[in-house]
């Protein structure tokens, strides 16, 4: 294996380590040490690819930006073209990965946790608003929504109740029931966005066929 080879498994895997480990611990409540051993690697492995904690909870935040939020046209290639359906979708999508995937967990765990210089929860929660935004205003093209609706600020709304409710799943199950949850976020949302106040014939449960998230060198 070439040099270059091995020290891009060797960040990788560091990286999903130090996912785990902040999954678990917190960024308080992490060492490098910690990290180290999770990983099978020397302190001095992990100081070559980043200098500080701070730098490899960046990292781990950063792995999950390169795949969330997708792009809208991905999600409209998944439900016919129809962007309420995306938008429902997205957040179904989302969910799973939070029960399933330690790199989107720790992801967001971190953003509330760390003290960085970097603006983090403002530009974590400034991409999803605008992928919610994007989808509302194809739906409002589409006759999906009511007329009238302010559109950056149902965004917003919904974002923070989506947040909300992961964290009090969070809080009560582990995540254990997270789909239910947001099956009764859109069952209580939805009549508010719609035309005629009715949920419709959405599809409010987990897409069948799920959107491969990118990931690093595979370990």
């Amino acid at each position: 294996m070439r040099k270059k080879e091995r020290a891009e498994l060797t960040r990788a895997k560091l990286i999903k380590a130090a996912a785990t480990t902040f999954d678990d611990k917190g960024f308080r409540g992490t060492s490098l040490q910690d990290v180290c051993e999770a990983a099978g690697v020397t302190k001095g492995a992990l100081y070559f690819h980043f200098p500080s904690k701070d730098a490899l909870a960046l990292a781990v935040i950063e792995e999950h930006y390169r795949g969330w939020p997708p792009s809208v046209d991905s999600l409209l290639l998944t439900s016919d073209g129809r962007a309420l359906q995306a938008l429902v979708d997205l957040s179904f999508q989302f969910a799973g990965q939070l029960v399933g995937d330690p790199v989107i967990r720790a992801a967001v765990r971190l953003v509330f946790e760390s003290e960085f210089d970097e603006p983090e929860p403002r530009r974590a929660f400034s991409g999803w608003i605008s992928a919610a935004g994007a989808l509302l205003a194809q739906s409002a093209e589409q006759g999906d929504l009511r007329d009238g609706l302010d559109l950056t600020a149902t965004a917003e709304l919904l974002v923070g109740v989506f947040t909300g409710s992961q964290l009090v799943a969070q809080s009560l199950t582990g995540r254990k029931d997270m789909i239910e949850r947001i099956r009764h976020l859109w069952v209580c949302f939805l009549p508010g966005l719609r035309p005629d106040g009715a949920p419709a014939d959405l599809r409010l449960e987990p897409p069948t066929l799920e959107r491969p998230r990118v990931t690093s060198p595979s370990l």
